[in-house]
C-alpha cells in the first residue's frame, strides 16, 4: 500500500506542476523554489542579503538549494523527493502500528486513510515541508514508544534526530519537539516495572525542567522593567500577532479567513481566552453553514473525522485498561499540543489544512489503534 500512496502522490504532483495549478492553493512552493535558486545565484535576486538573514525557517530552502546545486533546479525533482520522504513517514507509521500490536484489519483501514486523505495527498507530494514534518513526527513518536517499551537508549538518539529534523523545518515544530520530549519523560515515569537507570533519567529531567523553566520565566518577567505578568503578557500577545502575520498575508482577507485580522489580546488573561477559541476554529473550520466551495466541503468531512477520532481518544482516557490508557494519554497530549501550537499562528482554514498534515499519523492512531479494546469492553 505504501507504493500505491507514493505513485499516487507522484502523479498528482506532476499534474499540479505541469498545469500550474499548484499556484492556486499555495504560493509557498514557488517561494521555496525561487529562494533556493536565488541562493545559487540563479534568476533575479529578490533578496541580495538572504545569506546574512538566515533563520531556522530558511533551512528547507537551503536544503532545496543544495539539491539544485547537486542536480538541477527542477521542482519535479524536489517533488519526487517529497514523495520519497512521505513513503518513509508511512514506513515509521507501520512500525508504530506494530509496536501497538494493531490487528491487520485496523492497520489496513488506518493506512488507507493515511494514503487517501485529500489534504495529505495535495501537500505531501509537492515540494513543501509537510512531508518532512510528517516524517519527523512519526519518527519521533516511534522512537519514544520504543524507548518506553524496549528500555533501549539507542531510541533516545533516534528521538533527538526526529526533534532536530522538526527544528530545521519550522520553529513551531521545534517547540512541539520539546513538548514531545517532556511527554515522553512523563510516559516513561509511569512505567510500573522501573529499573533504576531507566527510571532515574526521566525522573531527574522532569525535576530539572520545571526548575530551569521557573528560572527562565523569572528572568523573562524581570526583563520588562518590573511590569511583571502584564508586561510579559503584552509581549506574548505581540508574539502571537507576529506568528499569525504570515497566515494573514497568505489569506488576504479571503472567505477562508476565520480569525479577525486585528487581534485584540489583552495580556495573559486575553491570551488564555484566545487559545481555546483559536484551537477550536483551527480544528473544525470551515463550519458547514459558511459560504463554502466544493473543496471546502471536503475539509468539512475531514474535520468531522477529526472530531470523531478526538472523541475516541478522550473516551479511551476513561475506559481503556491501565497500560493502554497511558499510551492514549501520551498520543492525545502530543496531538493536542502540536495542534495548539499551529492554532496560535493560523487564521484561515486553507493554511490549517496544511498544518494538520504533520500530526495526521498521531490522529489516526488515536482514533483507530484502540478500537479492539473498545469492542471487547462493550461485549
Amino acid at each position: 500500500m505504501l507504493w500505491i500512496g507514493f505513485f499516487l502522490r507522484l502523479g498528482i504532483a506532476w499534474l499540479l506542476l505541469s498545469s500550474g495549478f499548484y499556484l492556486a492553493f499555495t504560493g509557498d512552493i514557488e517561494n521555496f523554489h525561487q529562494t533556493a535558486r536565488e541562493m545559487l545565484g540563479l534568476g533575479a535576486a529578490v533578496n541580495p542579503l538572504i545569506a546574512e538573514e538566515f533563520t531556522i525557517d530558511d533551512a528547507y530552502s537551503y536544503f532545496i538549494s543544495l539539491i539544485y546545486m547537486l542536480t538541477t533546479d527542477s521542482m519535479y525533482l524536489t517533488s519526487i523527493l517529497s514523495c520519497l520522504v512521505w513513503f518513509f513517514s508511512g514506513y515509521f507509521l507501520i512500525k508504530i502500528m506494530d509496536v501497538l500490536k494493531l490487528n491487520l484489519r485496523r492497520q489496513k483501514i488506518l493506512f488507507l486513510i493515511y494514503i487517501l486523505l485529500p489534504s495529505s495527498l495535495l501537500n505531501t507530494g509537492v515540494p513543501l515541508r509537510e512531508s518532512y514534518e510528517l516524517l519527523a513526527v512519526n519518527l519521533s513518536i516511534y522512537s519514544s514508544l520504543q524507548w518506553y517499551f524496549q528500555r533501549n537508549l539507542k531510541y533516545l538518539f533516534v528521538f533527538f534526530i526526529g526533534i532536530l529534523l522538526m527544528g530545521l523545518m519550522h520553529i513551531a515544530m521545534l517547540v512541539f519537539g520539546v513538548i514531545l520530549f517532556i511527554f515522553t519523560l512523563i510516559l516513561i515515569s509511569f512505567r510500573e516495572d522501573k529499573s533504576s537507570y531507566f527510571f532515574l533519567l526521566p525522573t531527574s529531567l522532569l525535576v530539572l525542567i520545571p526548575i530551569f523553566g521557573f528560572n527562565y520565566i523569572s528572568q523573562y518577567l524581570d526583563y520588562f522593567g518590573g511590569q511583571g505578568l502584564e508586561g510579559a503578557g503584552a509581549e506574548l500577545a505581540d508574539a502571537v500577532r507576529l506568528f499569525q502575520f504570515g497566515s494573514i498575508i497568505d489569506s488576504g482577507a479571503s472567505r477562508a479567513q476565520y480569525a479577525e485580522l486585528q487581534l485584540e489580546i489583552d495580556g495573559i488573561s486575553g491570551l488564555l481566552f484566545f487559545l481555546p477559541t483559536a484551537l477550536f476554529q483551527y480544528l473544525f473550520e470551515p463550519m458547514p453553514w459558511r459560504n463554502l466551495s466544493l473543496v471546502d466541503y471536503v475539509l468539512v468531512l475531514e474535520n468531522l473525522m477529526r472530531a470523531i477520532f478526538i472523541f475516541f481518544g478522550v473516551k479511551g482516557l476513561f475506559v481503556l485498561p491501565s497500560n493502554q490508557k497511558k499510551i492514549i494519554f501520551f498520543l492525545l497530549a502530543c496531538y493536542l499540543s502540536t495542534e495548539l501550537i499551529w492554532a496560535v499562528g493560523t487564521t484561515n482554514w486553507g493554511t490549517a489544512s496544511r498544518h494538520h498534515v504533520p500530526s495526521l499519523g498521531i490522529l489516526l492512531l488515536i482514533g483507530l489503534a484502540f478500537q479492539q479494546y473498545y469492542k471487547k469492553m462493550e461485549r
